[in-house]
């Protein structure tokens, strides 16, 4: 694809103010910081070592550690945020010879999915991101038949085989996780879907994941503190395996509200719970949080 100079220089300005100059519809939701370290937790986990466990038959079939493309989806993407972190801090770190990132973004709602592409185009990224508007919550009749990409104007979508796989290397989701009717409800209907589980629940997320990867791919999920043990049930019942789980805590001395979770399709491990992460201290992002995560250099001061 040939860029003009102004294209060129409004990418890469883009690039630099992410994810502030990221569109998204008028009465959405905010992504979060969750959202960001989510990515960056995706990122660490797929270029660690990928070891199988003892127990696991001399016949499976073992990860491909010099693999030079990987294939990911993110259920329920809204805006874009998870695979645009992911591809950014893939490109700032290519000297490593990363993988090259393919992504399939699947999106409930249209105007999300329109911002998405607009927001991969701005980026420069549209070559490597698809969109899918699809309702996961119908995850039976999803599995059976997956809805066209829905188009943009003015964008030509690339049809490549990459793209349009039913089969991940993993999947990456920060999915809704408010019990319906608990808690304030807001007024917008867009934020009540990306918060409450009315038309996307876990299970049908984890379900969607659990059909669409790959033998030892991996499942990446951000999940408030209070329900894991509802999230590690659902997810076992399924043969997703928690390898490495990382609590997050807003401020130290206090209750971690999330964690963030990998989990391995049909490959049983001893889960790994890595030294937490605190991302405030005197109401400034601590330096550990920002060499996980340096998106978050974007808000360093706590409101």
């Amino acid at each position: 694809m040939i860029f003009s100079k102004n294209t060129i220089s409004s990418q890469q300005e883009s690039r630099t103010l992410f994810p502030r100059a990221l569109i998204q519809p008028e009465g959405s939701f905010r992504f979060s910081a969750e959202a960001l370290l989510l990515a960056s937790f995706v990122y660490d986990c797929e270029n660690s070592c990928k070891d199988t466990s003892a127990n696991v038959s001399a016949n499976a079939s073992t990860y491909e550690q010099k693999k030079k493309i990987l294939n990911f989806a993110d259920l329920g993407t809204g805006c874009g945020v998870i695979p645009f972190a992911l591809f950014l801090l893939n490109q700032n770190n290519s000297k490593n010879k990363t993988p090259l990132l393919f992504a399939d973004g699947y999106e409930l709602i249209p105007d999300l999915c329109k911002a998405a592409l607009k927001n991969a185009l701005n980026l420069g990224f549209n070559e490597f991101f698809n969109i899918i508007n699809l309702d996961l919550s119908k995850e039976f009749s999803a599995l059976k038949k997956l809805q066209k990409p829905l188009s943009l104007q003015g964008l030509k979508q690339l049809h490549n085989k990459s793209l349009i796989t039913n089969q991940y290397d993993f999947i990456v989701t920060n999915p809704p996780y408010r019990l319906s009717q608990c808690g304030k409800v807001p007024q917008s209907e867009l934020r009540r879907i990306a918060l409450f589980e009315e038309r996307g629940s876990l299970k049908s997320f984890a379900l969607f994941a659990k059909h669409k990867l790959k033998k030892q791919g991996a499942l990446y999920c951000v999940y408030p503190t209070n329900r894991k043990d509802y999230l590690l049930n659902q997810l076992t019942e399924l043969n997703l395996y928690p390898k490495r789980i990382l609590h997050i805590y807003g401020n130290e001395n206090k209750v971690a509200p999330f964690f963030l979770i990998e989990a391995i399709n049909e490959l049983p491990v001893k889960p790994s719970f890595l030294p937490p992460l605190t991302l405030y201290r005197n109401n400034c992002v601590t330096k550990e949080a920002l060499d996980f995560c340096p998106f978050l250099s974007c808000n360093q001061k706590r409101n």
